[in-house]
This record gives structure tokens, sequence and C-alpha cells, in this order.
């Protein structure tokens, strides 16, 4: 879902001519805030080292945007040790 998201995004952008200020504005913004807690969510129910990934993703702010760096932070926070889960 997210990937055919991005690329739906990327091409309604190409078809109505956007500039890429109106494409992060009208689309990518928005879009950000929507699937980023979704992904964080997918990270944490497949556990072991997509929560590792996503936590070292959280602590590179150069790498995502402030939204996605936001979301995953919950993985650093917020999650369950496996001692704890079994």
């Amino acid at each position: 879902v997210p990937i055919a998201t991005y690329v739906s995004l990327k091409t309604i952008k190409r078809v109505f001519g956007l500039t890429d200020t109106q494409g992060t504005d009208w689309l990518y913004e928005p879009t950000d805030r929507l699937m980023a807690p979704f992904i964080c969510m997918m990270i944490t129910e497949l556990q072991s080292v997509f929560v590792k990934a996503g936590q070292y993703i959280s602590g590179r702010s150069d790498m995502v945007p402030p939204v996605w760096e936001n979301a995953l932070k919950v993985l650093q926070d917020r999650n369950i040790q496996d001692s704890e889960r079994f």
C-alpha cells in the first residue's frame, strides 16, 4: 500500500504539472502524516530486525522528514521488550 501510494502521488504531480514545492505541500506532507503512523504500526507487528531498522532511521534526522522521525521515535520510547512479551 505505501509504495503504491507514493507512486500514485508522483504520477499525480507529473500529470498536473505541480512544482516540487506544491507537490510537497499538497501531496507528500499530508500523505506522510497518514502513512508514518501506519508504517510504524506495521514495523511493530513485524518485530525483530524491522524494529531495529526503524529505531536506527528515527535517529537519523538527515534521512527522513520530521513527521516520519517523530512517528518512528515511538519504536524507541514505547517498544515492548521480548522478555515481557513471552
